[in-house]
């Protein structure tokens, strides 16, 4: 059963549905198996992040050794969606701290522009909110290439969630 729903099958409908801009874009990720990473430890990285107080920070998994960690990515700032899909991490930070989990965000922009997205008004394109978790800067597009989310043409990391457990 599970056999019918091969890549080629699944690009075919996001290509089709896909604006043509985005349709180069789509099939690649279509066809990308993410299993390979799945029982795996996590890829290790070092990386700078935009703190909640908006200082920075290098971040590093093994920081986070003994408890969960959530560990999103998004294509970048000061675009729509991701501001929705950073709020809402963010205003579900406290059930997330309940169950033992850290949340930290991850896109291909520098902790600088993360900041200056953090601090821009909702209606200059920023998010008007304090965010309550780092946000990390892959803008040398290494981490997003470990955990398989980088789309090499477009430069940017396509949405993506990953679950570490306590022993990373």
């Amino acid at each position: 059963m599970f056999g019918a729903l091969s890549a080629a099958r699944m690009a075919s409908p996001m290509v089709r549905l896909a604006s043509p801009a985005m349709a180069r874009f789509a099939a690649p990720l279509a066809c990308r198996s993410f299993g390979t990473l799945i029982g795996k430890q996590a890829p290790a990285f070092a990386a700078k992040a935009c703190m909640p107080d908006n200082t920075f920070k290098m971040i590093d998994p093994s920081d986070y050794k003994g408890k969960y960690l959530v560990l999103y990515f998004y294509p970048g700032d000061f675009t729509f969606v991701c501001a929705t899909e950073t709020i809402e991490f963010h205003n579900k930070l406290e059930e997330f701290k309940k169950r033992g989990a850290e949340v930290l965000g991850c896109s291909v922009d520098s902790a600088d522009v993360h900041k200056a997205w953090k601090n821009t008004a909702k209606t200059a394109g920023g998010l008007g909110t304090q965010i309550n978790h780092p946000m990390i800067s892959d803008n040398k597009h290494e981490i997003s290439k470990a955990y398989q989310v980088l789309l090499d043409d477009a430069g940017v990391a396509c949405r993506g969630v990953f679950i570490i457990d306590k022993e990373g």
